[in-house]
């Protein structure tokens, strides 16, 4: 051995871009100079050009033996023989060698036969020899190497860290659930098998899924078989086969994973499996060649002897679906990754070296001082004065001030400013928290906890352990679908501005623990208020003030008509709107129509531009009141700001600011519930309308008050902001929360449900029941169904049959001894007026409710029933307080929702929409052929044949049809309903067509058929005609049925049809006359048949059955495992 030894260099037979190979012996090379040696590249192939300055050819080689030459071997290779003359002292650094077997290629076999027979022969000829895992050190010691120890040096985590990723690529994937594998396209890598396990996967996730399988191709004709695979499932939106990506585009698709599988028949180390660890991505692998050594305590390592696709893919949903098990494996695979820290491996390498007698020539370099892992990182936009920037940046500093260890990560996010030094200028200490993150990402530490908040709220890229999106927000009802997958793939928690917020999130489908911490508002209290000249047409002795974007959600069109009820232009009041610019705003339009229209309309003016805060907070002090008409807030900032201005505040009696605007400190506008016109566009979302007249008559009570009576509330809704709005008290409860999710057990509770309903019979509810409950697991399904006459078939094994069907049924005693004795997390109650009394549906819920059993109360009708014959009129109001006990109440239709507003129920009642069922494509032409209806134009009914559903109006309006094209026919798809009055019902429809000469026009269907047989007629017609006349009901599940088979849809103007408005054709009249003439019309304008018949599909695929269910199971789900708010806010809506 040369001493002492000034120079290491490196050999391999051939370098590329991206090869891992390559990527070791540069980060050898790193490692070997940074212990003083001189240390060069050398291959016998031509280095591509990029590398032509770094890597020499072996000519250049040095003849001596003063240096010691490490030899990197993976593959065998010709023209060795130059080795053996060599003088200079050699280490072998070995990669392994794929075995022959799994290899395709007559060379590619040879060369791993040649590699291994050389692994043997160069044994005596090496000083020592290294493996990058145990397994490959293994292998080096029965080839026969002496002085063999592991070292991993293709790990080169510093290179990784902080690299940019492709945010174009990373956009289009944030919408799956991601499973990747990166590896060449080999048959060893198993892809194809990775394929068939990913079609299980599905049967198993309620998540929109993709396998994304990237890296460069070695076997063509595999890739064909993989593409082929790929294309019959859908192609790339399933299954996409990237080829090989560039490293930025690389980065994406880890962060964009959110599992990473590897079902490799063999492998000698696996990189790719280290880089997901790095982005902290669960990892599943199978235990083949050096994977599970590779691993070490990170990941979930399968048996080899693993093969069912089934159990695979069960594990992957169980890994992505029980959060306490991914935060376990995070904290393996972070544990794992500090093996391959490169002070560790530097001074292993030393040591090693050491050990040879080859001393470095620098004595390894002490690290520097590392991360303790108990960093959390708030993410999302910071550096701006964007409202969701103040609340990241106000969040991180009051968690700084409580002594945790955080920084604020502005990287990649919206909404932050483009100057780099913002935060030094504006906010100095925030700079502080921002280097924090970066210096943090220099060690490549990830945090333990992360809390983002953005818009849009996407979740991919996330590091933190326990992910949290924090002071989450939303207006209307309804949280689109999109958001929901990705909060339930994605998160450990949510954090929520406002209680309405946590409700709407939950009742959207998210199941994600919800806690509300509330925001802080004291952070204006250091700024200094700044006079600014105001609009002239704003002196008055009386200033009401509204701040908004005038976003038609902001409500100033109510606030604008509300404002020439309450006043007169000669009155010394002014409104003052603070708006600004921007596509949804037309303020200045609105207000010219209503001053047209209105000569003596009060006076107003309008400030449309951006103004710095303190010369809003300047504003609040210049007015006398707040005004904010709003249709729905997340939070309502501006009102909580004017509280803390001794303002009144006048606000809608909905929304998120309800928690702090309560009737003691605010007043509150009535309002009615209506269907979201916002430019969001979310199906079946709801928000409130203030109500403009009592609007007007606040305005003129707050106006006339004395300063004394205004100040009984203006002081209470101070006292109340500055004790429970403050970042020091969110940040607390924020902490709490996230102690509750880690204290709370590291299985999910799966809840056990009881569903009272009828089932299994000729009855919509029954029919209801059965689509809304397919997705929950009948092994945690108790059926209590009504007793019945006339089943449909036979009960299933969860089925009990214990209530009696009668409207004045007071007694539900089996019902509650079931209940008893059964071990239920929750009770989900179809209720219908003829079910059993409205007092026995009261008394259910409220005994429910005293044993911590949470119900779900269905109302398929909620307007009052009068019985003339009895002489009673029988009302949900007389059970509102025990309905107010239930965990929710879940209506049909807006109509619902304000009459049960009108009974005092608002806050646990949510509106869902009835399914529409997924059909399998029908060739209609071949079905009308089957069914001896070829060549003719089909007018088709469905549903239950009852007099109010209007058959007898349609067949009179179809007689006059029928003079004027011989082609047409009349087909009625009418189940019997088990009731005298339906069996009645069809004598009077048969007597009516003979009266009527249709007699062979007219096909009558009465039987109670399958789904997908009555489906099939459907499909025969051009269109499908609801003529229903007058009904109770609040929604039709048969209209749904129609609109599913993709069929242009007709319905008469009622009240019922009002959700799917969007989806058919509304008749202008209910009788015969009308109904002929409007179908007349329509048959006879194709494009307006195509364009309807569309609209139905697009309205169908938002609420389709399956989604439906799987919402209602997340909702169940998430409540059964929530964690107890951590200290209750004074919340102003009864919750």
């Amino acid at each position: 051995m040369p001493s002492p030894v000034r120079a290491i260099h490196q050999f391999h037979p051939s370098c590329s871009v991206g090869d891992g190979v390559t990527k070791s012996l540069f980060y050898t090379r790193r490692l070997l100079r940074e212990l003083g040696y001189e240390s060069e590249i050398f291959c016998i192939e031509p280095p591509p050009p990029s590398l032509s300055e770094e890597v020499h050819l072996l000519a250049q080689l040095p003849a001596g033996a003063d240096y010691v030459l490490l030899q990197h071997h993976s593959l065998g290779f010709d023209d060795d023989a130059w080795l053996e003359s060599l003088a200079a002292p050699r280490i072998l650094i070995y990669h392994n060698i794929t075995p022959p077997h799994l290899l395709h290629g007559e060379d590619l076999q040879r060369l791993a036969c040649l590699g291994r027979e050389q692994l043997r022969r160069w044994a005596p000829q090496c000083v020592g020899a290294i493996g990058d895992s145990d397994y490959n050190s293994e292998e080096l010691r029965e080839a026969g190497y002496a002085n063999v120890v592991t070292l991993a040096l293709l790990v080169d985590l510093d290179a990784t860290r902080g690299l940019p990723w492709d945010a174009e690529l990373a956009g289009r994937l944030h919408q799956t659930l991601n499973i990747l594998f990166v590896g060449r396209i080999n048959e060893n890598k198993h892809q194809h098998e990775l394929i068939e396990v990913f079609d299980e996967f599905l049967h198993y996730t309620d998540q929109p899924a993709r396998l994304i399988l990237a890296g460069g191709t070695t076997s063509e004709a595999y890739e064909r078989r993989l593409r082929d695979m790929a294309q019959a499932r859908g192609g790339e939106s399933r299954v996409w086969i990237t080829g090989k990506v560039d490293e930025a585009g690389l980065q994406a698709l880890y962060r964009s994973a959110s599992l990473f599988v590897c079902l490799s028949e063999h492998e000698g180390f696996c990189m790719p499996v280290i880089e997901a660890m790095q982005h902290d991505v669960p990892v599943i692998a199978r235990d083949a060649g050096a994977l599970a050594a590779t691993m070490g305590e990170g990941g979930l390592v399968l048996e080899h002897a693993t093969r069912e696709p089934r159990d695979i893919a069960a594990l992957m949903h169980t890994v992505l679906t029980q959060p306490g098990l991914r935060r376990r494996i995070l904290r393996g695979q972070r544990r794992n990754l500090a093996r391959y820290e490169t002070h560790n491996l530097r001074e292993g390498l030393a040591t090693y070296l050491g050990g040879l007698q080859i001393h470095a020539p620098i004595a390894p370099p002490m690290p520097a001082e590392g991360p303790d892992g108990e960093y959390w990182q708030v993410e999302g936009p910071v550096d701006s004065f964007y409202s969701l920037a103040i609340v990241n940046r106000n969040m991180a500093l009051a968690l700084a001030a409580q002594d945790v260890d955080v920084g604020l990560d502005g990287q990649g996010a919206q909404g932050g400013s483009q100057e780099p030094d913002w935060l030094e200028r504006h906010a100095p200490e925030a700079a502080l928290l921002a280097q924090r993150a970066r210096t943090q990402r220099q060690f490549g530490a990830p945090p333990r906890v992360s809390l983002r908040f953005q818009y849009p709220p996407w979740v991919d890229g996330m590091r933190g352990e326990l992910r949290v999106m924090h002071a989450y927000c939303w207006e209307e009802s309804v949280f689109p679908a999109a958001y929901v997958a990705a909060f339930n793939r994605g998160l450990d928690l949510v954090t929520t501005a406002a209680t309405s917020s946590a409700r709407i999130l939950r009742q959207s489908g998210i199941r994600t623990p919800i806690v509300t911490t509330g925001i802080g508002v004291d952070h204006v209290l250091a700024r200094t208020p700044q006079p600014f000249a105001l609009p002239a047409e704003a002196e008055a002795g009386f200033r009401f003030l509204h701040v908004s974007s005038c976003f038609a959600r902001k409500g100033v069109d109510v606030l604008l008509e509300a404002w020439g009820k309450a006043f007169r232009r000669a009155d010394d009041v002014v409104l003052v709107i603070k708006t600004f610019p921007n596509p949804h705003n037309d303020v200045f339009e609105q207000l010219a129509r209503w001053q047209a229209r209105d000569h003596d309309y009060p006076r107003v003016a309008i400030i449309n531009e951006d103004i710095p805060d303190e010369q809003l907070l300047w504003l609040y002090q210049a007015c006398q009141a707040l005004v904010a008409p709003s249709r729905g807030e997340g939070f309502g900032m501006p009102m909580a700001e004017a509280m803390l201005f001794d303002l009144p505040v006048i606000v809608t009696a909905w929304g998120g600011h309800r928690d702090f605007c309560t009737p003691e400190t605010a007043w509150l506008c009535d309002f009615d519930f209506a269907f979201a016109r916002s430019h969001l566009g979310v199906p079946h979302s709801v928000w409130a309308d203030p109500k403009a007249s009592h609007l007007a008559e606040l305005m003129r009570e707050v106006h006339g008050l004395s300063p004394a009576g205004r100040a009984r509330r203006t002081e209470a809704a101070r006292a109340l902001v500055l004790n429970e709005y403050t970042w020091a008290r969110v940040a607390e409860r924020a902490r709490a929360a996230i102690a509750a999710v880690e204290a709370a057990p590291g299985w999910r509770r799966e809840p056990r449900v009881a569903w009272v309903s009828s089932w299994n019979t000729r009855c919509g509810i029954a029919t209801y029941s059965a689509f809304l409950a397919q997705a929950i697991p009948r092994d945690r399904l108790l059926m209590l169904a009504a007793h019945a006459h006339a089943q449909l078939g036979e009960d299933e094994d969860f089925v009990r049959r214990c209530w009696r069907e009668d409207i004045d049924n007071d007694v539900l005693a089996d019902v509650e001894a079931q209940l008893e004795s059964a071990d239920v997390d929750a009770v989900v109650i179809q209720y219908n007026f003829g079910f059993f009394s409205v007092r026995a549906l009261g008394r259910l819920v409220r005994r429910l409710r005293e044993r911590g059993v949470r119900s779900y109360v269905f109302l398929h009708s909620s307007a009052d029933v009068v019985r003339k014959e009895q002489g009673d009129r029988i009302s949900l109001s007389v059970v509102n307080v025990d309905l107010s006990q239930a965990h929710q109440i879940v209506v049909h239709s807006v109509e619902d929702m304000n009459r049960l507003k009108s009974f005092g129920l608002v806050e646990n009642v949510m509106l869902l929409p009835h399914g529409v069922p997924v059909l399998a494509p029908v060739d209609a032409e071949a079905e009308r052929r089957a069914r001896g209806l070829a060549g003719k134009r089909i007018v088709a009914m469905y549903g239950f044949l009852l007099p109010h559903k209007g058959a007898q109006t349609l067949l009179r309006a179809f007689a006059r049809l029928a003079r004027l094209d011989a082609s047409l026919h009349l087909l009625f798809v009418t189940a019997l309903y088990p009731a005298p009055v339906s069996e009645q019902e069809k004598r009077d429809c048969e007597a009516l067509v003979e009266r009527l000469g249709l007699h062979g026009r007219v096909t009558m269907i009465t039987d109670f058929l399958p789904d997908a047989e009555s489906q099939a007629w459907l499909q025969t017609a051009e269109l499908i005609v609801y003529p229903y006349q007058e009904t109770q009901e609040s929604a039709s599940g048969a209209v749904r049925g129609g609109l599913a088979t993709g069929k242009p849809v007709v319905v008469t103007p009622l009240g019922i049809f009002d959700e799917v408005a969007d989806a058919v054709h509304r008749l202008h009249g209910m009788d015969d006359a009308a109904v002929a003439e409007g179908l007349w019309m329509l048959m006879n304008d194709e494009a307006e048949l195509a364009a309807l018949a569309e609209r139905g599909r697009r309205w169908c695929d938002a609420r389709r059955w399956p989604d439906i269910s799987r919402r209602l199971l997340a909702m169940l789900e998430g409540d059964a495992n929530d964690v107890a708010p951590p200290a209750r806010l004074p919340y102003g809506q009864g919750q």
